[in-house]
């Protein structure tokens, strides 16, 4: 025969010091990639800017559609901590400065921007390659240089650039997990969300 039993439920700011640490860990264990599409977002259209196309992907959703995410990966801990993306890139005209008018205070970008009009300029603006990743440390470029006329060491400084600018999309993205995981967005977010906890502080 079942039994009824009388369980106490607390609120966050309800909770002991102890108990708040555990609704904390919880709470940080259900953070996913999808609380960096913003992030993402960003890259993308950053990339856009500086004439990098940044392809998508299908991803199966629960009801059976599918939707298209940018091909970017990335790892944030660990041995294989780092950024890539797939994707084409060639000259963008005026991206130096669409690049200073988005991202007026974000020098680093400014200085990707440089370097990429730098090389092509260099190279009669002929430079385009094509960028493909598997994972976060997987990197390959393909550069279109029919006739060979174009230097090495343009190439290499298109490379260099573009992989500074996965760099740059890793540090936003570092930025932003550090931010979701501080202690003061989650009791933030747990409060808003107004969640119920036993008093070890266990999700109820």
């Amino acid at each position: 025969m079942p039994t009824e039993r009388i369980e106490l439920v607390y609120k966050f700011e309800e909770l002991s010091d102890k108990a708040k640490e555990k609704a904390r860990d919880w709470y940080r264990s259900c953070i996913d990639s999808n609380d960096f599409d913003t992030v993402i977002e960003d890259a993308t259209r950053m990339a856009a800017i500086l004439g990098i196309e940044i392809e998508t992907h299908g991803v199966k959703l629960m009801g059976g559609s599918t939707r298209q995410d940018p091909c970017v990966w990335w790892q944030l801990d660990g041995q294989g901590q780092g950024a890539s993306f797939s994707g084409f890139y060639r000259y963008a005209k005026g991206s130096c400065k669409a690049i200073r008018s988005e991202a007026s205070s974000d020098t680093e970008l400014h200085r990707i921007a440089d370097a990429l009009f730098e090389a092509q300029k260099a190279s009669g603006y002929q430079i385009e390659t094509r960028i493909t990743a598997r994972g976060a440390g997987y990197w390959n470029m393909c550069f279109s240089d029919r006739d060979g006329s174009i230097a090495d060491d343009r190439l290499d400084d298109v490379e260099r650039a573009l992989r500074d600018f996965a760099k740059w999309i890793l540090k936003q993205l570092q930025t932003e997990s550090d931010y979701l995981h501080s202690e003061e967005n989650v009791d933030e977010t747990i409060e808003a969300n107004e969640y119920d906890f036993d008093v070890n502080g266990n999700r109820i």
